[in-house]
């Protein structure tokens, strides 16, 4: 599929095939409706009907691999020029093609065959990026004891591979071991101090576990190794509140939404801080914005409830309505699973 993508700009004059219509919070997931839906704008080429397979939103009505689409791309070199290319020999796959060939499947959520490939990498070349990938796949299984041995050895081979921390770190704390996440992160802090994204992740465990002075601490650190992470701004903004600084808090979720406007857990927590300051009117545009990108249950109630201090009851009421259907909706789910 990249390939075609690749294949579209060669003969397309540079040219993506899908393109967001408008350039502003919603362009990724109108980027993403694009690619899973969207078939390719034909190009006045002869090879566009080989483009167009390689673009094919279902794995299975692409081509069957690069040795098939290479056939049918030279085909086409003979019949347009007379040109033939000779044989070459086939190279046996390194440990970085069986590396990317893991991903790969992982991304299309085919784990267990993943992990063969991750296999097949390790027993050409041991490295803490294939061990983490591979953890991580095992984690994607629920075979967390196995991720976590795999992060382990990550880091016995490469002690700052800050990665392997992130991911041993989460998974603890999906299991409830926090005292053993935040020793995790520590570690990992140890071996680089100026790791945003390690500090962050400790801010947000300890804002989790109440310890905000502590979680501040690691937030006003981690934006200062990195004033552009978004998340470290999300962190700040929701301490700011904790603290009743709402005004503040503003500033710090427009922050974070200025440098990744695509989370919508963020635009909720901005519309309750602006509700919160008093600019109840503005917070709706926020919610709406929450809305668009991920309906919950929280956000609608939300906005009914700033709808109801706008005196604007019937919409309001509408608004709680629709949070107790995915309410329901949930319900149902879960006691389905």
């Amino acid at each position: 599929y990249a390939f075609g993508v690749t294949l579209y700009q060669l003969f397309g004059g540079g040219r993506l095939p899908f393109l967001p219509a408008r350039a502003d919070h919603t362009a990724f997931a109108q980027l993403r409706a694009l690619h899973e839906t969207a078939a390719p704008p034909p190009l006045a080429e002869p090879l566009f009907p080989v483009i167009a397979r390689c673009l094919e939103k279902a794995p299975e009505r692409r081509w069957g691999g690069f040795p098939e689409l290479r056939a049918r791309l030279e085909a086409a070199l003979t019949a347009l020029t007379g040109e033939t290319l000779p044989e070459t020999p086939a190279e046996a796959p390194t440990a970085a093609d069986w590396g990317n060939r893991a991903a790969s499947l992982a991304a299309l959520r085919r784990f267990e065959e993943a992990l063969g490939c991750f296999d097949k990498a390790l027993a050409l070349k041991e490295s803490a990026l294939l061990l983490n990938n591979k953890g991580v796949c095992l984690e994607d299984l629920g075979r967390h004891d196995q991720a976590l041995a795999c992060y382990d050895r990550a880091l016995a081979i490469q002690p700052d591979a800050g990665l392997a921390y992130l991911n041993k770190g989460g998974l603890l704390g999906k299991l409830g071991r926090f005292d053993e996440e935040l020793a995790c992160y520590d570690l990992g802090l140890a071996a680089d101090p100026g790791s945003a994204p390690l500090r962050y992740n400790k801010g947000n465990v300890l804002y989790e576990l109440g310890r905000l002075d502590e979680a501040f601490e690691c937030a006003s650190t981690a934006l200062k190794c990195d004033s552009r992470h978004a998340l470290a701004w999300k962190l700040m903004g929701d301490l700011l509140a904790k603290r009743g600084a709402f005004a503040d808090a503003v500033q710090a979720y427009e922050r974070a939404l200025g440098i990744d406007p695509t989370r919508a857990v963020a635009w909720m927590a901005y519309g309750q801080a602006l509700a919160q300051s008093g600019n109840v009117e503005k917070s709706l545009g926020a919610f709406d914005k929450s809305l668009e990108l991920k309906p919950s249950a929280g956000t609608w109630s939300d906005k009914g409830v700033a709808l109801e201090l706008l005196g604007r009851l019937p919409e309001a009421a509408a608004c709680q309505r629709k949070a107790l259907e995915l309410v329901l909706r949930e319900a149902v789910r879960r006691n389905r699973v």
